[in-house]
């Protein structure tokens, strides 16, 4: 879980993340922000849902005693925490590269859609290692689709973790990722490995003639 220091407390939340409107659920006596797993699953698509745990329950701490005025001046002070995604997209065109990082990885455990254009520009070759691996995987979060084409790309990276955290992204974008990751490991490209791991990762199967070799040698599986 996340936490937010409200009133002297670290209070745990989840957010969903998304662009859709917020919804906030509140637990009731002796339950904890788990209790919504079910109406996240069914409004995460096209809500931002945000639980948390009130004082005493869940991962949030009580310190001494409260009552419902508190747990209600908790949840505002948490909204207001609460990062905005406007402040942390400019924070991507930072000259400090640990500011970069955050704010990539920031925004894509938010799921900010509105954030992808300036994530996938980090994708840049001339871009810190680090940095392109963080918004790979930040990118696989969001789930833009906008950024299979640029995460294709990162199959051939030299940098081992941009490449990984690229094939696991496009693994995560559903139909057109995944489309990308059978191309590219049926032929005998930097990112084959990369792509063929993933698509093993996330259980997805692998044509037999999608790994012949282009030049009519013997095709198979991976070992």
């Amino acid at each position: 879980m996340l936490t937010a220091r409200v009133n002297g407390t670290d209070i745990g939340y989840a957010d969903s993340g998304g662009h859709g409107p917020a919804v906030v659920l509140s637990h009731g006596y002796l339950m904890d922000h788990s209790m919504f797993d079910p109406q996240v699953a069914a409004l995460a698509a096209g809500f931002r849902v945000i639980t948390w745990d009130e004082r005493g329950f869940g991962d949030t701490r009580a310190d001494g005693p409260f009552n419902y005025w508190d747990a209600a001046s908790d949840l505002l002070g948490l909204l207001d925490a609460m990062p905005a995604w406007e402040e942390l997209v400019a924070c991507i065109h930072s000259p400090d590269k640990a500011v970069r990082v955050n704010a990539v990885r920031a925004l894509g455990r938010l799921g900010v859609p509105q954030a992808a254009g300036a994530i996938i520009r980090c994708l840049a070759p001339d871009d810190d290692a680090e940095a392109r691996a963080v918004a790979a995987h930040a990118l696989g979060r969001i789930g833009d689709p906008r950024s299979v084409g640029p995460l294709v790309t990162c199959l051939g990276d030299a940098d081992y973790w941009v490449a990984h955290n690229a094939a696991a992204a496009l693994a995560a974008l559903g139909s057109p990722g995944r489309q990308a990751l059978a191309r590219a490991a049926a032929v005998n490209a930097a990112g084959a490995p990369h792509a063929r791991e993933a698509l093993a990762a996330a259980r997805l199967p692998v044509p037999e003639a999608e790994l012949a070799t282009p030049s009519g040698g013997e095709g198979g599986r991976k070992p």
